[in-house]
């Protein structure tokens, strides 16, 4: 137990000495520490790869917007690498270093990102890849890729992710595969809902077909995964709700009978049968919702 404790003691104070160093190193030198740090993330071998990414993270905290494309250069190919390994942890924090450089740099990339990252396209068909595996952790990492990924891509790219993405929605036949989908399209709203009204147009329809009390009462067997898949498709609607409403106007009308179509149902009732649902709803009145 002291040996555990005193190697994680030792692994955090490495840590924050990484994160102090930064701040009086130059550029080239953080740059010659990244490309270690890369090298033994991409590395079968390398036991602890988390360790490296949280340094990682430190030394990100510590970079100045100059070193942007300095950084780039040195760093993307073998994050590319990691991302097109068969090794899912590998393939995870490559992710996860790509989406800190982007959360890093972000001000500097929107304006200018297609020197240091012109393959988009290709970046983006390799998560869409990767999302289809089933491996949590990977997919939620996925999804938020995504979303700051999304804000540096044009209207035209982000229009042809979201058909991708809502083709793998009408393919796939797993619950848990299309609230993955759905959620990633939400984190691209997130990024993108106030730049491109056209994405939001496309969903709706998806929206529509799951988020309605007739989808919830056909798909009772899978009860819990149905109420999750709908609350994903509402992520969506509140998220251009609060960035563009405008987007939304001449949806309202179906949006509020959504809304109010989905009000009655109560997702931590078991229905048995339609018949049971409508006697639940029966006996909500105002009288009990006042006591």
């Amino acid at each position: 137990m002291n040996l555990k404790l005193n190697f994680n003691l030792f692994l955090a104070i490495t840590i924050r000495i990484f994160g102090n160093i930064a701040k009086y190193l130059k550029d080239d030198e953080i740059i010659r520490i990244f490309k270690i740090i890369i090298q033994y993330i991409i590395d079968q071998k390398t036991i602890g790869r988390d360790i490296y990414l949280i340094c990682a993270k430190s030394i990100f905290k510590e970079v100045s917007g100059s070193a942007c494309f300095a950084v780039g250069r040195e760093i993307l190919p073998s994050i590319k690498s990691g991302i097109a390994s068969d090794c899912n942890e590998i393939k995870e924090v490559s992710f996860e270093i790509f989406n800190e450089y982007i959360n890093t740099f972000n001000y500097v990339l929107i304006k200018d990102s297609n020197s240091i990252i012109p393959d988009k396209g290709a970046i983006c068909d390799s998560t869409l890849e990767s999302l289809k595996i089933e491996v949590d952790s990977l997919r939620k990492t996925l999804s938020k890729f995504l979303g700051n990924f999304s804000a540096l891509l044009t209207d035209e790219q982000v229009n042809s992710l979201t058909e991708k993405i809502l083709g793998l929605i009408q393919s796939s036949e797993s619950y848990e595969s299309k609230i993955v989908y759905f959620s990633a399209l939400n984190s691209m709203g997130k990024a993108t809902a106030s730049k491109n009204a056209t994405l939001i147009i496309k969903i709706l329809p998806f929206i529509f077909n799951f988020a309605n009390e007739n989808y919830l009462m056909e798909n009772m067997i899978e009860y819990d995964k149905c109420n999750e898949l709908v609350e994903a498709c509402l992520n969506i609607l509140e998220t251009y709700i609060l960035k563009n409403s405008a987007s939304l106007r001449e949806n309202i009308g179906d949006i509020i009978g959504t809304a109010l179509s989905l009000v009655q149902y109560d997702p931590n009732f078991s229905y048995d049968t339609v018949e049971d649902y409508d006697n639940e709803y029966n006996d909500y009145d105002a009288g009990n919702f006042l006591n």
